[in-house]
């Protein structure tokens, strides 16, 4: 009968890898919650444009230039 051959685990972090899906550091769920979350942040930014009645794509309106006059300074 053949025995599968055991891959030994690195003993530490600096070892070669082997190439073994070690999996999701903080699970899948998490990923999902961090979806959802962008997800509902991209619907409120749609929302926003809708509600305003501008277009994402639109260059934004140039400022406007204010002018500023000199001030005399005074010495105390």
């Amino acid at each position: 009968m053949a025995r599968k051959k055991e891959v030994e685990k690195p003993k530490s972090p600096w070892e070669e890898w082997d190439g073994e899906y070690i999996g999701n550091i903080w699970g899948w769920n998490n990923s999902f919650k961090a979806l959802l979350f962008i997800l509902i942040i991209v619907a409120i930014m749609a929302y926003r444009f809708w509600s305003l009645g501008i277009s994402p794509l639109d260059n934004p309106p140039p400022p406007e230039k204010t002018e500023v006059s000199p001030v005399e300074s005074r010495e105390i």
